[in-house]
């Protein structure tokens, strides 16, 4: 297939759509053939150097345009990056031709990002580039977190793709000096646009995960003690929802969290909650989640937000046993709330059969006996299928052949952030 490429080159082919697909096969061959030669990479870039397809206005992003202050940027499903073709094709086949090699050419993959410094004007084909050049970082992180930084300021519009930042992310804690990073931090904060600033306090709790640095504390305490910013707070709590998990980040988690409890906005309560959903498979009631839970029990939209994912933890992890006064005030609160004439219809469905439960085991403890009765009877003042199965079963006087059963949500082991991911 290369031998082709460079026969029908020769035989005249020029055009751009000829080689941005030629491209597209040569970046496939360097994958499957330890790189490209020397002179095929001296042909694409040839091929580079007049291409001009596609107009610039097919580069600009639509991440920026399409923010969704629910859904984290960095973490969770990681958004569709859209592959152009005509100049990104050629660039991905020369990225592949020097990086498939063995070893990687890292020497001359710098030089080509060098040379399109200043020259190459469309921000897609530099998050291409961007995402191509961790591996220098094993050559001299020094070295390489400069030119990743002559890349970004070159091109501050990389910062408004989800690729670019998915890749900063997840390579914060190589770049040397910090400081560097914190560079950028900035240039998201100077934008006004949601989705720069959510990106901003998503990676601000990153670069504090990786550096543990005073830099990070002082940011995040100043962005919490004066509570405006609604995009920046959303960054923070869905970083903090995802790093909970994290022994090193979980102290300085919790404190986001239990302060963003109390917000009134949906989309940051919203993002709180998520934390149970994120640390199912890692739940530890520690001092800081107990502030958590707390907090939330003090605000109502959070509370019906979490209490899907929180009830089934309260009875996997048997915490009616464990911790029975905490169980107590988190269930009697959303008894509470769904006693209420306008009570929210689809969070009952979703939990009345958790609450139920754990009534019941609440009322075989004799320090909750009271209480678990006094949840039970509520429950039942709903006139809920599931209390009235529950009870014909305790009174071992059924009237129908079997109990209704409240289908339970299939829980699935979810994504959780790694420095060596």
């Amino acid at each position: 297939m290369i031998q082709l490429v460079i026969d029908f080159d020769q035989r005249g082919f020029t055009s751009e759509d000829f080689r941005s697909r030629a491209a597209g096969v040569l970046e496939k061959a360097a994958e499957r053939n330890q790189g490209l030669s020397q002179s095929v990479l001296t042909l694409l870039k040839s091929w580079l150097s007049d291409h001009s397809m596609p107009e610039l206005f097919y580069h600009h992003s639509k991440d920026k345009q399409h923010s969704n202050l629910e859904l984290s940027i960095l973490f969770g499903v990681k958004r569709t990056h859209f592959l152009p073709d005509g100049r990104s094709s050629i660039v991905r086949a020369i990225a592949q031709g020097y990086l498939r090699q063995n070893p990687p050419d890292l020497t001359n993959w710098t030089r080509f990002i060098n040379s399109q410094l200043g020259v190459e004007s469309r921000p897609a084909i530099w998050v291409d580039i961007v995402s191509r050049m961790p591996p220098l970082l094993n050559g001299g992180r020094t070295q390489a977190t400069e030119l990743f930084d002559q890349v970004i300021r070159n091109c501050p519009e990389i910062l408004q793709y989800s690729q670019a930042l998915h890749v900063i992310s997840h390579t914060i804690g190589w770049f040397e000096p910090q400081e560097t990073v914190a560079g950028w931090l900035d240039i998201l904060l100077a934008d006004d646009a949601n989705f720069s600033r959510q990106a901003y306090g998503e990676l601000l709790l990153i670069q504090y995960f990786q550096y543990q640095d005073e830099w990070s504390v002082g940011r995040i305490d100043g962005h919490l003690a004066s509570p405006h910013d609604e995009a920046i707070l959303c960054g923070l709590a869905h970083a903090a929802s995802h790093l909970w998990v994290q022994q090193r980040c979980r102290a300085i988690a919790a404190e986001i969290l239990s302060t963003l409890a109390a917000s009134t906005s949906p989309s940051i309560q919203h993002a709180v909650a998520s934390v149970f959903r994120w640390s199912r498979d890692s739940f530890k009631l520690d001092k800081g989640m107990l502030k958590i839970i707390e907090a939330i029990c003090q605000n109502q939209g959070v509370l019906l937000e979490s209490a899907n994912n929180l009830t089934e933890i309260i009875e996997a992890e048997n915490l009616v046993e464990h911790y029975p006064e905490v169980t107590a005030k988190v269930c009697k609160s959303l008894v509470d709330i769904i006693s209420e004439p306008t009570n929210p219809l689809r969070t009952t469905a979703l939990i009345a059969d958790s609450l139920i439960t754990i009534a019941i085991q609440l009322h075989r403890q004799p320090s909750s006996r009271e209480l678990g009765l006094q949840m039970f009877e509520q429950l039942l003042a709903l006139n809920l299928r599931e209390a009235q199965s529950a009870l014909e079963t305790l009174d071992r006087k059924p009237n129908r052949s079997e109990g209704y059963v409240f289908p339970r949500k299939i829980l699935r082991r979810r994504f959780h952030y790694d420095k060596d991911a």
